[in-house]
């Protein structure tokens, strides 16, 4: 479905027999439309796999609105997942399952493809498996600044700075809260015959891997096989192996979803 000059939304259908020990189906759901200040992104999947080791099912949805008033903008964010692995053998949950959802909201100014500047807040609560169901284990709360303070033909200054508490449903736990940052600074002399690139870092407590990086395209591949399957995708996410039934290991490969959400869309500059 197109809308000219507005935006486009696609379905799409994904399947993967794999000898008789598997069979995968993947539902994808992607949109992005721009109407007068709004801007919209919708990226949702919903995959199924069935082995002789588990069943398993994931979902996965990230949503972002934004509204734009001459050089300022501000939205709102959701993203969610639930991956639930179910053995065959015992009717369990395996431990690869978990669940999140997680809310934000940001405000900005400026050009985000040149010089700007980004507040947001974001909160998650996070599900993981215990005693055999999944259950809440915590919640987070993360305040981070991202900018351009420079950006010309030969220098680019940025900063980002994040923060956030952890805490636990488990009150002998304490909470564990965490700050970042990092300054990068690029110039070229000489014509670009030389290049100087400083980066200073700082970090303090037990954190989640962050995004430095500026925004980036809205593809958000949630799911990719390897070249050796038809390029057949399945699921992909961040850090660590989440979803797979054992017959597909080399297969279905994913990743734990970062914490941080701000980073994943790049809006058409204004």
């Amino acid at each position: 479905f197109t809308l000219p000059e507005k935006g486009k939304l696609t379905y799409q259908f994904e399947k993967l027999d794999f000898s008789n020990n598997f069979s995968g189906n993947r539902h994808l759901v992607n949109g992005f439309f721009k109407l007068k200040d709004w801007n919209l992104f919708q990226n949702a999947s919903v995959l199924n796999s069935d082995s002789d080791y588990a069943k398993s099912t994931f979902i996965r949805n990230q949503s972002q609105a934004r509204y734009h008033f001459k050089k300022n903008w501000i939205g709102g964010t959701l993203r969610l997942e639930d991956n639930q692995e179910r053995l065959i053998a015992t009717n369990q949950l395996s431990v690869l399952s978990q669940r999140f959802t997680e809310y934000g909201a940001f405000v900005g100014r400026g050009d985000s493809t040149k010089v700007y500047i980004e507040l947001g807040y974001l909160q998650r609560a996070n599900d993981s498996l215990q005693n055999g169901f999944l259950k809440k284990v915590n919640t987070s709360q993360s305040y981070y600044l991202k900018s351009r303070l420079i950006q010309t033909n030969k220098a680019n200054l940025s900063l980002f700075v994040n923060y956030r508490n952890l805490k636990f449903d488990d009150t002998t736990r304490k909470n564990e809260p965490s700050l970042n940052s990092r300054l990068l600074y690029n110039d070229q002399f000489f014509k670009q015959f030389a290049q100087v690139t400083t980066a200073y870092e700082t970090s303090s407590g037990t954190i989640a891997q962050q995004e430095f990086n500026g925004s980036i395209l809205p593809t958000l591949k949630s799911a990719r096989l390897t070249k050796r399957v038809a390029e057949f995708k399945i699921v992909r996410r961040r850090h660590r192996l989440q979803h797979f039934p054992r017959v597909a290991h080399l297969l279905l490969r994913a990743r734990h979803a970062s914490e941080h959400f701000h980073g994943w869309i790049k809006l058409p500059p204004r």
